[in-house]
């Protein structure tokens, strides 16, 4: 996993961090689920988002799917304790939902 930090645009980007997912897919769908749940009043004060803090977008470009945090004022370091539990969380939809990926694509033990 590579993270980059836009200091012009206070954003740190995770590009590709999921490699050869298909739009359209289920897979897409949840991975994308994980990110928006995140900023619901649903969510346990824990793992909801402060939106005054920080913002989440994902994306799939070419089959490259990505999560981007936009930092607002100085919360650098809550963004990126929340983009490193949100990623957590990417991980452990996928080792629940398609553990068949991980195996293929991060060589996670079939076992």
């Amino acid at each position: 996993m590579a993270a980059t930090f836009d200091r012009s645009r206070s954003r740190i980007c995770f590009r590709g961090l999921f490699p050869d997912v298909r739009a359209g897919s289920a897979m897409a769908a949840d991975l994308h689920g994980v990110v928006a749940a995140r900023a619901h009043r649903d969510q346990p004060a824990h793992k909801r988002v402060d939106r005054r803090r920080l913002q989440l977008t994902s994306s799939l470009r070419r089959g490259a799917w990505s999560l981007d945090v936009t930092v607002r004022g100085a919360n650098h370091a809550y963004a990126v304790r929340t983009a490193l539990a949100v990623i957590n969380d990417l991980y452990l939809t996928l080792l629940e939902r398609y553990p068949e990926y991980l195996i293929e694509h991060f060589g996670l033990s079939p076992e």
